[in-house]
């Protein structure tokens, strides 16, 4: 499963990034960043582009950041519910991200919080 906290930390530490640093550049608390580094807190979806550009992620990087982003807002509580709908589906989660994505791509959206809550 992509976990958006270990993509986060994997980010910063190859950037030789502290949380301090990088709560910094973005004018965010330091205990915001940890706990979205710890997994506490699920990034905001609105963010999500403007960090992937400012942490110089290639494609595939900010595919897989956004496809974290969208899963660690998902409540816990529901994540389990919404994974059986997807298999009796015939679906997996991953299939799911990707028609959002088109979704989005189709009618001109840009993935944000706005644009997926509309999807």
């Amino acid at each position: 499963m992509i976990v958006f906290s270990q993509i986060l930390r994997n980010l910063l530490a190859q950037r030789r990034l502290r949380i301090s640093d990088w709560s910094k550049r973005e004018s965010l608390s330091q205990g915001y960043v940890s706990n979205l580094c710890a997994g506490r807190r699920a990034p905001p979806l609105h963010k999500i582009a403007g960090w992937a550009a400012r942490l110089e992620l290639d494609d595939s990087q900010t595919e897989r950041f956004w496809q974290a982003a969208i899963l660690a807002n998902i409540p816990r509580t529901v994540l389990p519910h919404l994974e059986r709908l997807l298999a009796a589906d015939g679906q997996s989660r991953q299939m799911a991200i990707e028609q959002v994505a088109l979704r989005c791509e189709v009618h001109g959206l840009q993935q944000d919080a706005l644009s997926l809550a509309e999807s």
